[in-house]
Parts: C-alpha cells; sequence; structure tokens
C-alpha cells in the first residue's frame, strides 16, 4: 500500500527533520519548496532520499488559491495508491488496538482498503508546563501529548485520500470537492493528527510573527484567507500559551 504525501514549506528547518522522519514510511514526499525560503530547509530534506523537492515561487507573497492549484495539481500526478496532503507542522498517526501511537500509515490502509477518503482530527497541541523542550532527533508526537480537547472548527479534515479520483481539495484542504459522477467511500473512523503551531513557544514566535504575518498576499486578504493572523501580536501569543500551560493529555 503506496503513500505519497504532499506539502509545501516555506522556512521550516525547524519541524523538517521531525516531519521527515515522522513520514519516513512514505513511499515519496513531495515537498513544494518556496524559493523565497532563507534558513536551512533545503539542506535538511536532501538528506531524505524519499523526498523529491519541488521548487516555486509565488509572484507577490503567500497566496492561499496558487498554493492549492500547486497541491492539486501533484496529487492528480500521483503513482501511489494514496495521497496525504499537510503542512509542515501536521503530523498523522493512530493508535493501535494495544493503545500505542502508530503513524504506520499503510498498515492503516491495508486495514481499511475499501474506503477513499479518511478524515483526520487535527487536534492543537501546546507546551504543557512539565513537557522538556522540543528535541529534533526524538519522535515528534510522543513529545507533544497535551492541548486543546476540542478540534477547532474546519480541522477534521479530508488529507488523506485515493489517488485518482475525480476530487479537488479547496484552499486550507479543509473541504474535498468531489466531482458528482465519481462514487467514493468516506472511512467512519478518523485517524489522529497533531496540529504544532503552537508546538514550542520560541518556534511558534518566529514562524508566525516572522514567516507567516508578513507574508499575507493581497490575495489572501481580500479574500479574508488567514483571518488569524490578521491581528496576532507577540503578546496575545504569548497570553495562548500561559492558557494552555495545564492542558489535559490528549492521546
Amino acid at each position: 500500500m503506496s503513500v505519497e504525501i504532499v506539502t509545501a514549506w516555506y522556512n521550516e528547518e525547524f519541524l523538517a527533520p521531525l516531519f521527515l522522519r515522522h513520514y519516513g514510511f512514505a513511499d515519496r514526499i513531495t515537498l513544494l519548496y518556496d524559493l523565497d525560503t532563507s534558513d536551512d530547509t533545503r539542506a535538511i530534506a536532501a538528506e531524505f532520499p524519499n523526498v523529491s523537492l519541488i521548487p516555486f515561487r509565488f509572484p507577490h507573497k503567500f497566496d492561499n488559491m496558487i498554493m492549492q492549484r500547486l497541491i492539486n495539481h501533484w496529487y492528480r500526478k500521483s503513482r501511489c495508491d494514496f495521497v496525504l496532503a499537510v503542512d509542515a507542522d501536521e503530523f498523522v498517526f493512530y493508535k493501535d488496538a494495544a493503545g500505542e501511537l502508530c503513524r504506520d500509515l499503510p498498515a492503516w490502509l491495508r486495514q481499511y482498503d475499501a474506503y477513499d477518503v479518511f478524515h483526520v482530527l487535527l487536534y492543537s497541541v501546546y507546551p504543557h508546563r512539565d513537557d522538556a523542550p522540543l528535541n529534533r532527533d526524538l519522535p515528534a508526537v510522543p513529545q507533544r501529548r497535551r492541548g486543546d480537547p476540542v478540534v477547532r472548527q474546519g480541522f477534521c479534515k479530508p488529507i488523506l485520500i485515493r489517488a485518482g479520483l475525480k476530487a479537488t481539495w479547496r484552499a486550507g484542504r479543509h473541504q474535498l470537492i468531489v466531482d458528482p459522477s465519481t462514487r467514493v467511500a468516506v472511512s467512519p473512523v478518523h485517524l489522529l493528527g497533531a496540529h504544532w503551531n503552537m508546538a514550542d513557544q520560541a518556534l511558534a514566535l518566529r514562524r508566525i510573527l516572522r514567516d507567516r504575518v508578513g507574508r499575507l498576499s493581497v490575495n489572501d486578504v481580500k479574500r479574508n484567507f488567514s483571518t488569524h493572523y490578521y491581528y496576532v501580536t507577540e503578546k496575545k501569543l504569548l497570553h495562548e500559551f500561559a492558557q494552555h500551560a495545564d492542558d489535559p493529555l490528549l492521546f
């Protein structure tokens, strides 16, 4: 059961080794690499043999519609059995019968081969006050198991789908549009996901304030995309971390 990961990155050197080891099972990782990247993302990605780096550049800052067209294009080109479309801060996994956290998606898919579309419950994780600092040499998911117990609206995402469907993801991959002539079977069982946007304070401050807020394109603002970045400040981010310092265990 072959799986291709499709992901798009800009300045992801911290998350890169965590992500690429987590998805080490993938037959191919199609990494859409933003040429405006200014850190060591490319060098790190080159160390992993299953990564195929596809360079691109936005005409003027980050544009969700352009990004989604690229992701859909590479989905349609896939020759694997399934495609998982995720951001650099999204780690998909499941619990086995013994309750262990597992990332072997091909094994999962062999159990549910009758289905074409799988939703992922993406929980927002935060550093608990007792958590150790992140270690890029350790598996990602076990390092951050606490966070918001409510899956935010739009974060039950249909992001693992069978290749070859007449289907298109909308911006952010929150919704999958399937051609009416195509029959798809949607799995009633959801996978789990850890959303690492706020998994570390220093990482979040740098990644959000430097690499996200300042890169919103005029087109995205007109379309009301990425509204969660419109009014973000360092003070608000620090307050959010403080609010979640005692969050419950999620998985």
